[in-house]
């Protein structure tokens, strides 16, 4: 179990996003969401949203798979891959 419901995302995730975009946890869990155009993510708060979530995650992302990041969804993938543990209760 990945501790998220199918379609949705981690609360780890879901938390991190609302911290770089602002956004409330709740508005940030929709795995289609866009980064830029739904949140207002740019490339710097992509960067510092990676990096919050390889912290609290304990993993590394690398800046290829981030260069493909547009939603979500697309963290989501990655966190699962990289952590599939991440955000079990």
């Amino acid at each position: 179990m990945n501790g998220h419901a199918a379609g949705g995302v981690s609360p780890l995730l879901s938390d991190a996003v609302s911290r770089v975009s602002g956004q409330d946890p709740a508005a940030c869990a929709d795995r289609a969401l866009l980064l830029a155009d739904d949140l207002g993510v740019d490339s710097l708060a992509l960067a510092e949203l990676i990096e919050v979530i390889s912290a609290k995650a304990a993993i590394v992302i690398p800046d290829e798979a981030t260069g493909r990041v547009r939603t979500v969804g697309d963290l989501q993938d990655i966190l699962d891959a990289r952590a599939p543990g991440t955000g079990t209760t």
